[in-house]
């Protein structure tokens, strides 16, 4: 966590990105979102009474293997398989939307998740669909949302203990909540224009490989205009 704290903020001042954020934006990288893999085994030998370990994995296309069979394979004892891919827009015509309110309060039902919860994410590759969980958690209004430092392939290469086979359905009481989307933490493509064509003040950061966003077709770059590339994996 704190190689996490210092790495973030180091790279954020050097491309120029810290002055522009705020001060609870500034405090919000200071505290942190991740929890370490010591802490949560802590968690889970204490049977602490509400925590929810969620394994949020989705592969990229080029992977055969389905996470929810590797879930039964292999997972963080207690975790239970959040699957993005339900959990989503799926009326939407563009991949992994942020679902509608609907769509999200329906899911979570079968899931033991309330305001109240302390909800660690966590996802096979190390630190990849975890941290968009973590988002699409927080934007719905859950306030105790943690990512799991490392992932899976930490938590086994220190030796610690898993789990594997089917799993039992979880008890809940099925009602369905009523979680809203915090629109400040979205833009639309309105917000995106008018951002590009300055009638608002904010900076578009494009996540991706330095060479995709460099990447030019037909002579234009292919990424937003005005944005700067902030790639993730600088980021951890």
């Amino acid at each position: 966590t704190r190689y996490f704290k210092m790495n973030t903020a180091k790279t954020l001042k050097k491309m120029k990105l810290w002055s522009l954020m705020t001060p609870s934006v500034r405090r919000y990288f200071a505290a942190g979102p991740l929890i370490e893999t010591g802490e949560l085994a802590d968690l889970i030998e204490a049977k602490t009474s509400n925590l929810t370990v969620l394994n949020c994995t989705k592969f990229p296309p080029q992977f055969p293997a389905k996470p929810a069979d590797m879930h039964e394979k292999q997972r963080i004892p207690t975790s239970l398989f959040f699957d993005l891919d339900t959990c989503r827009d799926v009326n939407s015509p563009y991949p992994m939307m942020l679902p509608t309110e609907k769509i999200f309060n329906e899911y979570i039902k079968d899931f033991p998740l309330s305001e109240e919860t302390k909800i660690v994410c966590y996802d096979d590759i190390g630190l990849w669909t975890s941290a968009r969980a973590y988002w699409m958690f927080t934007t719905f209004g859950l306030k105790d949302v943690k990512v799991l430092n490392g992932g899976l392939p930490k938590w086994v290469k220190e030796g610690r203990h898993t789990e594997e086979g089917p799993q039992e359905k979880v008890k809940t009481d099925g009602v369905v909540g009523n979680f809203k989307i915090n629109r400040n933490r979205v833009a639309s493509v309105s917000d995106m224009i008018e951002i590009m064509l300055g009638v608002k003040q904010a900076q578009i950061v494009d996540a991706r490989d330095p060479k995709a966003f460099q990447t030019q077709s037909d002579g234009y770059f292919e990424h937003i205009p005005t944005s700067r590339n902030l790639p993730f994996d600088k980021m951890v």
